[in-house]
């Protein structure tokens, strides 16, 4: 591969020089890095107020919102929360991982069954 440049002068180029041979570090960061916290927002209207459910992931640098319901004319149910977060779960299930959620244990923590989830 020398002096395929020659016209540049001295340049001497080897291209194997160029390639790295370690692979790049991985982005995914370690379970429970991050937690996923959902809450039931209330935005108070003059005479009447909505509620939405707000999916938000947070590490140390800061914040992410996963998702948010479609507001509501009173406040969600234990029980609808529940079925909303697991389902948001097995929705997000990869990304959770990749931004550090421990998705299994936040999965049990809102009443699923570890066999919902992929492989």
């Amino acid at each position: 591969m020398a002096g395929i440049l020659s016209g540049f002068g001295d340049v001497d180029l080897d291209l194997e020089d160029l390639i790295d041979e370690d692979p790049p570090p991985s982005t995914r960061r370690t379970p429970g890095s991050a937690d996923l916290e959902v809450e039931d927002k209330c935005e108070a209207l003059f005479i009447s107020a909505t509620w939405t459910l707000v999916a938000v992931v947070k590490d140390g640098g800061g914040k992410v919102v996963i998702e948010q319901s479609t507001p509501s004319s009173k406040g969600h149910t234990e029980a609808f929360t529940k079925r909303w977060v697991r389902q948001l779960i097995r929705v997000n299930e990869e990304r959770l991982r990749r931004m550090g959620v421990d998705v299994e244990k936040t999965y049990q923590t809102w009443g699923g069954v570890l066999d919902d989830l992929r492989p």
